[in-house]
């Protein structure tokens, strides 16, 4: 699976099914928005890693870095 087709797949997905997707494939998720709350994060770019954002328990939002 490419990184780009990681960061589609865990949209839609719960946090506890995209935690499952993104460790079981080797990538670290991060939290940068829940329910309309920002979270402070660094700007380092890590291509192992996915930002997600969350409303009401599901992942509306994912990008690589």
């Amino acid at each position: 699976m490419t990184p780009e087709e990681m960061v589609e797949s865990v949209v839609g997905k719960s946090l506890a099914d995209a935690d499952y997707l993104c460790t079981s494939r080797g990538y670290r998720r991060r939290i940068v928005c829940e329910d309309g709350q920002f979270y402070v994060c660094t700007r380092d770019y890590v291509p192992t890693r996915i930002n997600l954002t969350i409303a009401n328990g599901v992942i509306t939002k994912a990008s690589l870095g």
